[in-house]
């Protein structure tokens, strides 16, 4: 009975053991997540495509599926509503309300170019009241940012005219002068962006001016997703431009459902940073990933994962699981403790059964000895049945081998006394 018992308090603890392996085991195996990005084509989404094949070539534990969206936008509404894992997602537009960033990917600068020669007197942001501004496209569309940004020095939609065009289509256009101002968004540190310049400044008789954005702070403060950069001199090449100038910033940044758990969005950001260098020949913009801010208070929220990974206190397997892992043995000892009382409990009810019978067996051999021919016929018929009643106990395990060995004793005796009186 002890033997069983200790067999079945290791097999309780061994039982907890292989599900502690189990979920290590398990914690181990690749993650495919599925990330929305678009449009098709542009760079960002070249970078995803980027991203889920190196993954899958270097055998990353975090492996990705890209989900091609027509922009932005659309990416943040597919996160929303809980369609996919991630979504690489524009900062200025509306941010779903359940997601939180893992990694930005990238600043994108707000620059404004004028021509030397026909400045009309721009000088500053509100200069441009009453002007037409041809906003250069590359990914999503500028002008609702444009908007946003007059509107800090009070000019209405109303008072300008706002033309949306590709890069050289918007160069154009400026050079036919139908504008009178060009807006590039795109990432600073970029040969886009350097080269767009470059392309807009020699097409200009004359050259162009980088406007000043000395409301920056306040476009920041007042506007969700803006934040403020300095571009130094010289930043773009040919001299442009020619002082330290205040601009905003945009950023596109890889969102996460808050509901993923903190393990897997650290393991996941891992996965974003470690890829810059391998992706940044492919896609230059990769090398511009990088953490968010996660500071208490940060207008747009973090994942507590990924600022953990980032902070450097990312939990091991044991610190995550080890106090439970601890309980769970506790709780172990306890139940095989428990489980051994009852079983030594059981044993002893076992034990008493069995020997009420051999009790009655050896009650019925001394009624043999003075009973009538009768009543003998009963007694027998008793010894019959506790014979059947022992032998199904038996089978059942619910009587010990000694015990049975004292009841077959007990019953060769009565048989004899019974054959005995017969005789």
């Amino acid at each position: 009975m002890r033997k069983r018992t200790s067999l079945t308090v290791l097999a309780v603890v061994l039982a907890l053991f292989g599900l502690g392996f189990s979920a290590f085991f398990l914690s181990r195996l690749p993650r495919t997540l599925t990330i929305a990005v678009g449009p098709a084509g542009l760079e960002t989404h070249r970078y995803v495509t980027a991203l889920a094949n190196s993954a899958l070539e270097g055998r990353e534990r975090i492996r990705f599926k890209v989900v091609t969206t027509a922009g932005a936008q659309e990416s943040a509404q597919l996160l929303e509503r809980s369609g996919v894992d991630l979504a690489l997602i524009r900062s200025d537009y509306d941010l779903p309300p359940n997601g939180q960033t893992l990694i930005v990917n990238t600043r994108r600068t707000v620059v404004i170019a004028v021509p030397n020669k026909r400045t009309g007197g721009i000088q500053k942001l509100s200069d441009l009241k009453g002007k037409r501004i041809a906003v250069a496209r590359f990914t999503d569309p500028n002008i609702p940012l444009i908007r946003k940004l007059l509107s800090v020095v009070d000019i209405s939609e109303s008072e300008i005219t706002l033309i949306d065009a590709e890069p050289e289509a918007a160069t154009e256009i400026l050079k036919a002068n139908r504008a009178d101002a060009i807006v590039i968004v795109a990432p600073r540190i970029s040969p886009v962006m350097t080269k767009t310049i470059a392309d807009i400044n020699k097409a200009i008789p004359g050259g162009i001016r980088l406007l000043a954005i000395e409301e920056a702070q306040a476009a920041a403060d007042r506007i969700l997703g803006l934040e403020t950069i300095e571009i130094p001199v010289a930043a773009f090449g040919n001299g442009l431009p020619k002082e330290e100038l205040k601009s905003v910033a945009v950023s596109y940044r890889i969102m996460a459902q808050r509901t993923m758990s903190d393990d897997l969005a650290g393991r996941t950001a891992k996965t974003l940073y470690d890829q810059r260098s391998r992706l940044s020949r492919q896609v230059p913009i990769a090398f511009s990933a990088e953490p968010p801010d996660g500071k208490t208070g940060a207008r747009i929220p973090v994942h507590p994962g990924a600022m953990a990974y980032f902070d450097g206190e990312t939990k091991t397997f044991y610190e995550r699981y080890g106090e439970l892992i601890f309980t769970g043995l506790w709780g172990a000892s306890i139940l095989g403790s428990g489980l051994a009382g009852f079983i030594a409990w059981l044993g002893r009810k076992r034990h008493g059964e069995g020997s009420k019978l051999v009790d009655e067996i050896t009650a019925l051999t001394a009624s043999a000895r003075t009973a009538s021919a009768a009543d003998l016929i009963g007694i027998e018929a008793r010894g019959d049945a506790i014979v059947a009643h022992l032998a199904r106990l038996r089978q059942n395990n619910h009587v010990s081998d000694a015990m049975v060995e004292s009841a077959s004793l007990a019953l060769d005796h009565f048989r004899s006394v019974v054959e005995g009186i017969r005789g």
